[in-house]
């Protein structure tokens, strides 16, 4: 998986993933990645996290990013879900400008902090905000489509009124 793969909204888009070899899948083994991971990239455009589908467990992960393993007590989508807020930005310094091409360090993740409650509060949390986004993504869809409508109509009236029907 490259960074290119990475959505928005914490996954991965699959229509165009790479593929290797099996020679090659061993020699790189440090890069194998997990459902029960998280993903961030930290070369080009960093920041970017998310988790995998489960159809995807044991896919490679490009040099330009990094899989934070977590102990069977922290809730990866409870992670992620703090990595996509203002604290995580500021602690990790994304909004760092830099001349050459950006770079999160790996030092620099081991510093945030993260309160962190028991593993059944992270999973609630974490389906709490999942149910969010799903009902944000619903509504910015609606409203996409109501512009779009709203667009046509008035596309639609413009041509009528220049064609002397109104």
């Amino acid at each position: 998986m490259r960074v290119a793969d990475f959505s928005e909204k914490g996954t991965i888009d699959t229509r165009d993933l790479r593929y290797v070899t099996r020679d090659v899948r061993d020699g790189i083994k440090n890069y194998i990645i997990t459902t029960a991971n998280l993903y961030i990239s930290i070369a080009g455009t960093i920041g970017k996290t998310g988790t995998l589908p489960k159809s995807l467990d044991g896919t490679l992960l490009t040099e330009n990013a990094c899989r934070l393993v977590f102990r069977p007590d922290i809730s990866n989508r409870f992670v992620y879900h703090f990595t996509t807020t203002p604290s995580f930005t500021k602690q990790a310094g994304l909004n760092t400008r830099t001349a050459a091409q950006p770079k999160l360090a790996l030092s620099r993740l081991a510093t945030i902090e993260l309160k962190v409650p028991p593993l059944a509060e992270q999973e609630k949390r974490a389906q709490e905000f999942d149910c969010l986004g799903e009902s944000t993504q619903w509504l910015e869809s609606l409203y996409t489509r109501k512009l779009t409508a709203l667009d046509e109509l008035k596309q639609s009236l413009l041509q009528q009124a220049f064609a002397g029907e109104l």
